[in-house]
């Protein structure tokens, strides 16, 4: 389409670097080689932040920031990733910690595009389709929120870290609640619960979890947005 800009519409080429750094992400997050995923990432957040720049007010914009979130939760996954490959516990613990401030800014900046979102929700007429698109954007920025809070739970894994990382699950814990409560019979809240039951597990509470993600499974066999 950059060929032959003639064939698109005014609002259509405003769109060119929102799809284009949606590529780059889906690039990024399939990607296995380290230096190549950083710069896909690189690539796609810097044109999110064109489109941002060039169309702030534009109803997309708020689905962009959502994007940019995603990108430094990939940063932070990369971080995590490279981490596993170490043996070592003690030189994993400290790559563990480097990845922390990664993780803090991708979740602060997922709750900067949940709120952008809210905002841009209450300005769309409920008839528009853009509102239920954006709509679901926010319930899996919600959910992705919450699974970067659980991640980073997990880097704790020094002898002395026990409690940091008992407190930052039971803190992802409550907001798989949360998001469960808030989607009820929804993909989203599906999901949630089961991230909520994960999190039990994790803290020693097996004899209520697996009882629950046993009667979940029993009880939703038959339903489509329960099984995925």
């Amino acid at each position: 389409f950059k060929a032959n800009p003639n064939l698109l519409t005014a609002d259509e080429k405003k769109l060119l670097p929102l799809e284009e750094a949606r590529i780059r992400l889906e690039e990024a997050s399939l990607e296995s080689d380290d230096s190549r995923r950083a710069s896909l990432i690189l690539q796609a957040r810097g044109s999110f932040e064109e489109f941002i720049k060039a169309n702030p007010t534009h109803p997309m914009a708020a689905q962009a920031n959502v994007e940019i979130a995603r990108l430094f939760a990939l940063q932070a996954k990369g971080q995590l990733s490279k981490a596993n490959r170490i043996e070592n516990r003690e030189a994993k613990a400290l790559e563990f910690s480097r990845a922390r401030p990664i993780f803090t800014t991708a979740y602060n900046r997922y709750q900067g595009a949940i709120t952008n979102l809210e905002t841009r929700l209450k300005s769309i007429a409920d008839t528009d389709p853009l509102k239920a698109e954006l709509t679901r954007s926010k319930a899996q920025a919600e959910l992705d929120a919450a699974v970067l809070q659980y991640e980073l739970a997990l880097t704790f894994i020094g002898e002395d870290e026990a409690r940091q990382k008992g407190e930052g699950v039971d803190k992802a814990q409550k907001a798989f609640e949360k998001i469960a409560d808030r989607y009820q019979n929804a993909r989203i809240g599906f999901l949630a619960s089961v991230w909520s039951w994960q999190c039990a597990f994790v803290n020693g509470e097996a004899s209520k979890a697996v009882p629950a993600i046993e009667k979940f499974i029993t009880t939703n066999r038959n339903n489509r947005d329960a099984a995925d």
